[in-house]
């Protein structure tokens, strides 16, 4: 990784930069993830399975979210919000992890909801209002 003093300057390593990027970018109300995409195989005793990973193709090196108080000059003005679902069957159980990063999503404005339904997520993404 690169100093600080030298955060100004173009990077000769993507992977450096990526990393910088995170850890400077990543405080206060925003925070960054690492988003990898490709396609491999996972060896199970079933055989080798395709596994795709990531985003998709063309998706950017990091995502997240960024919190923004709307102004009145904002007033008018088209502004995305990030969506997370965590879909779970009827039984599945919601991991403590899965949990703190809804609850970063929603604290940072964001949308997150664990639906069991198609009707579920509608609703959440449906209800979701700026915070105040």
């Amino acid at each position: 990784m690169s100093s600080p003093k030298s955060l100004s300057l173009a990077y000769e390593i993507e992977s450096d930069l990526i990393a910088d990027l995170r850890l400077e970018l990543s405080r206060a109300d925003t925070r960054l993830f690492r988003n990898s995409v490709g396609f491999g195989y996972n060896r199970t005793a079933r055989g080798l399975i395709p596994l795709r990973y990531g985003l998709c193709v063309g998706s950017g090196d990091l995502i997240g979210v960024k919190r923004y108080r709307i102004k009145p000059d904002d007033v008018g003005c088209v502004v995305g919000v990030f969506v997370s679902l965590e879909a779970k069957s009827r039984r599945g159980v919601v991991k403590k992890q899965q949990q703190s990063w809804g609850q970063m999503v929603r604290d940072l404005g964001g949308i997150h909801a664990t639906p069991r339904s198609v009707e579920d997520a509608r609703g959440a993404i449906e209800a979701w209002r700026p915070q105040l």
